[in-house]
């Protein structure tokens, strides 16, 4: 009733106009104007994930413009290279969304709507639209190898022979350093683990690091918290991932004192906890690499969240409420067209 006694585009407009900006109401008429007369002018799911997508290219623009020295998933690190060609001119664009690389993919097991996805470069994402893992090889002289920054790298999908299950392969090389990853979803204590495989090698010996990320495959991702359990578990906002190893030391940063990538040698980053009310807290767990190239091996696991587990949300079960939600629109519209029908007998 309140909506069609206020004249509300006469208010938008007016508001529109005395901040500077362009009419609303006269650029959405102009739109209609291309199009064929129908029911809806746009679906509301569109303009949904439309919003969505570009608040999120908000962050981006934030987050990355101004922090290019912090390492980023491969879509950033190549979207934003002059050099590359993937580099997107961004001097006027108000968001930053990748647009060169949405060609992640995904890990699960059947019967189960959990899947953990993986970046070309092995960077693994084990939460829907959340922050990420990822694995850097520091050697004790000369560049590290970061997978985002390394030109080249394969990636293959193999399949688990008695496991019932698929495997994405990573493997990545740079001078005297190589690190090879493999993630998969296992059912492991009952329930579904995404599990993150790595092995590094450094021929002048070094560190491999398991690093927590604030970022996706889509963009930001915020991360608010990061602790540190003895002995070997770090929780991410509230989220635990598991270490098969005790860590040599575990380096914690948060926004205002930069990506821990540059901490790694202070005392003070050696934390049992960190808090950023920004959500770009950063945390990487340190194995020692011996000189030689000898193998050091450390396995990452994240289990499925408990809510998930509990609503019993499969894909067998979505099936069943879109069958149920599909017949009582159906009988929904044969009541409608039946009164119609009287009314015209009328």
């Amino acid at each position: 009733m309140l909506g069609k006694l206020l004249p509300w585009r006469w208010l938008v407009s007016r508001l529109a106009r005395s901040r500077g900006f362009i009419d609303p109401v006269a650029l959405l008429a102009r739109l209609q104007r291309f199009a064929q007369p129908s029911e809806v002018t746009e679906p509301i799911e569109l303009l949904r994930a439309g919003v969505a997508f570009h608040a999120r290219g908000l962050l981006n623009a934030r987050a990355f413009q101004h922090n290019l020295d912090w390492v980023w998933p491969f879509w950033v690190e190549r979207q934003f290279d002059p050099h590359d060609p993937a580099f997107v001119p961004r001097a006027f664009s108000i968001t930053h969304v990748n647009l060169t690389h949405r060609n992640w993919t995904a890990v699960g097991l059947p019967d189960c709507d959990w899947l953990p996805v993986v970046d070309p470069r092995g960077l693994l994402t084990p939460l829907f639209d959340g922050w990420s893992l990822d694995a850097w090889v520091l050697p004790e002289e000369g560049d590290p190898l970061l997978p985002s920054r390394c030109p080249d790298g394969e990636q293959r999908l193999l399949l688990l022979e008695g496991e019932g299950g698929v495997s994405i392969e990573t493997r990545l090389r740079q001078g005297g350093c190589e690190l090879h990853q493999l993630v998969d979803v296992a059912t492991e204590q009952g329930g579904p683990c995404c599990r993150l495989r790595l092995t590094g090698r450094s021929e002048r010996g070094g560190f491999l690091a398991v690093a927590v990320r604030p970022a996706n495959p889509e963009g930001i991702s915020l991360v608010h918290e990061i602790k540190f359990v003895e002995p070997t578990t770090l929780q991410v906002d509230g989220t635990a991932v598991y270490l098969d190893r005790l860590p040599q030391r575990v380096c914690m940063s948060e926004y205002h004192q930069g990506d821990v990538l540059g901490h790694l040698d202070s005392s003070s980053s050696q934390k049992a906890a960190v808090s950023c009310h920004v959500g770009l807290a950063t945390a990487a767990a340190l194995y020692s690499l011996p000189a030689g190239g000898a193998p050091v091996e450390v396995t990452a696991r994240v289990w499925m969240p408990a809510p998930s587990l509990a609503s019993g949300r499969s894909s067998t079960n979505i099936k069943k409420k879109i069958i149920k939600k599909n017949e009582k629109e159906k009988i929904k519209k044969q009541k409608k067209t039946k009164t119609i029908n009287r009314k015209k007998k009328k």
